[in-house]
């Protein structure tokens, strides 16, 4: 692997990393989870962002794993005990509607952003085997629908984060 390049950088990848984040994921892993080539840098960078993202999900989400992730013995519940900052800047996020009362949450865009577009990229690569040309993404019709699909996924989870509780 010492002659691949990061996919996210160019630079020498000497890691590999997952795509989708094992952080979305449930325990146990597939075996057979999709990798892209990484160096350790941008691997390691984009780890606070996926955490922040994944919390973020937690609070706003429906689905049983991502409630499982919240209990008593859940990796959000770890996470944030050994994080006290991202705690805080969870915590720091909230503010109360004057006219409803509901909690709202204002969600760090960037770095949600940063999270879609590395699974983006990621998802690119594993389907085509390269990393794409500078503006590619905004020309492949179904690359940028994928994306375009994903985000507003996300962006439709953004509104409900906004409202956390009436």
């Amino acid at each position: 692997m010492t002659k691949r390049r990061c996919v996210y950088c160019g630079g020498q990848a000497i890691t590999r990393d997952h795509v989708p984040p094992r952080c979305l994921l449930e325990r146990p892993y597939p075996p057979n989870l999709p990798t892209v080539p990484s160096c350790s840098s941008c691997n390691a960078g984009f780890s606070l962002d996926e955490q922040y993202f994944v919390v973020l999900l937690t609070q706003v989400g429906v689905a049983p794993t991502l409630f499982r992730k919240q209990g008593p013995e859940g990796s959000i519940t770890r996470a944030l005990q050994k994080a006290p900052a991202l705690k805080r800047r969870i915590f720091n996020s909230l503010a109360s509607d004057e006219e409803t009362g509901a909690i709202l949450i204002r969600p760090e865009l960037r770095r949600v952003h940063r999270v879609i577009q590395k699974i983006g990229l990621g998802l690119f690569v594993l389907r085509y085997n390269r990393v794409p040309r500078p503006g590619e993404l905004a020309r492949d019709v179904e690359v940028r629908s994928c994306i375009l699909l994903f985000a507003s996924c996300c962006v439709a989870c953004a509104k409900s984060w906004l409202v956390l509780s009436e």
